[in-house]
C-alpha cells in the first residue's frame, strides 16, 4: 500500500473517531450535514476552478455510495 493511501486510511479513521466522539451530543444526521458543508466549503475554497471543486465533491460522494453498497454486501 503506498504512503499517500495509509495516510488517507489513517485520516478516515481519524474522522470515524471524531464521529463517535460526538454522537452522544450531535446526532448523525447533524454530523453528515456539518461535515458535507465544511468539506465542499474548503473544496470550493483550495480547488483551482469552480468546476474542479464540484467535480471532487461528486466524486466524493459516488465513492461514498460504493463503500456503503459494499458494506451491505458484506452483511
Amino acid at each position: 500500500m503506498s504512503n499517500t493511501q495509509e495516510n488517507i486510511n489513517a485520516y478516515r479513521h481519524t474522522l470515524l473517531a471524531i464521529t463517535d466522539l460526538a454522537s452522544d451530543a450531535v446526532p448523525a444526521h447533524e454530523q453528515i450535514f456539518a461535515g458535507i458543508s465544511y468539506f465542499a466549503h474548503m473544496a470550493h475554497g483550495t480547488a483551482p476552478t469552480k468546476k474542479h471543486a464540484k467535480d471532487i465533491i461528486k466524486a466524493g460522494l459516488e465513492y461514498g455510495k460504493e463503500l456503503h453498497a459494499e458494506d451491505m454486501e458484506d452483511e
